[in-house]
């Protein structure tokens, strides 16, 4: 059974991404290392990226598919579209240690993070989950129920991966 596209991601069908009615696509991290599969039947084409590093691989495949297209969802500068409704959902306090909270905010259509002891920086989309920082090299994923806040984010830095869950208000 198919779940359609809302404001928490696109529409899945057995634990694949559904982006047209011929495109499939699904991929993952582990230890390190990224993969990306991504299939459509009209085109009669599939892509297989596999890396050895933590590098978000996702929009290398798209431009792959679509060469001469602007992936779905993309502005010109190449940045996903995040819905107000979406950032709201991101918007929370989350815990990696009593000393290390995040504090995420929606400041003017940016997501803004605060860091204890540490300045406020602002993250950009790399998917309506993934979001990095461009002045260090680390990322944030945001871990979404079906509807309502994030339960948690999981930073990305130097090869590791770290869960900090949404604190209560």
């Amino acid at each position: 059974q198919h779940t359609a596209a809302d404001d928490s991601g696109p529409a899945m069908g057995l634990g694949w991404l559904i982006i047209d009615d011929e495109t499939r696509w699904h991929n993952g991290q582990t230890g390190g290392s990224h993969s990306m599969l991504m299939v459509n039947r009209e085109k009669q084409t599939a892509i297989i990226l596999l890396s050895n590093t933590a590098a978000d691989i996702d929009q290398l495949a798209f431009e792959l598919m679509s060469p001469n297209e602007k992936s779905i969802g993309k502005t010109a500068g190449n940045a996903p579209v995040i819905s107000a409704e979406h950032r709201a959902r991101l918007v929370g306090r989350y815990e990696l240690a009593p000393n290390f909270i995040f504090d995420v905010k929606d400041v003017k259509g940016r997501l803004m993070v605060g860091i204890t002891n540490q300045p406020t920086q602002e993250v950009f989309p790399d998917s309506a989950t993934h979001w990095s920082y461009r002045s260090v090299k680390a990322t944030l994923e945001f871990k979404l129920r079906n509807k309502g806040p994030a339960k948690s984010l999981v930073l990305h830095q130097n090869g590791k991966k770290q869960t900090a869950k949404r604190m209560k208000k």
